[in-house]
């Protein structure tokens, strides 16, 4: 099941977006338990978390968010706007 189909079968919830990155959100309720579907409207990446997950992030440290960050140039081995390939 490909982006698209997995969003149809989701309740949608909507996209998120900034200058920085744009997803688009909605609740499965297909599995044992409801979760949520997050995918990366750059890169069609997906993820489902369940509310264990997502409890989690609540209880994380600033240092554990900032090490999440991997999109655009806060990907490892990005490059900096302007920076030549060699």
């Amino acid at each position: 099941m490909d982006d698209i189909e997995q969003t149809q079968a989701c309740a949608p919830a909507g996209i998120l977006a900034s200058e920085f990155a744009a997803v688009r959100i909605a609740i499965d309720e297909s599995a044992n338990g409801p979760r949520l579907l997050i995918v990366d409207l750059d890169t069609d990446a997906s993820v489902y978390l369940e509310p264990l997950e997502l409890s989690s992030f609540c209880l994380a440290q600033k240092e554990d968010r900032d090490a999440w960050l991997r999109v655009g140039s806060y990907r490892p081995g990005a490059m900096a706007l302007g920076e030549a390939e060699h």
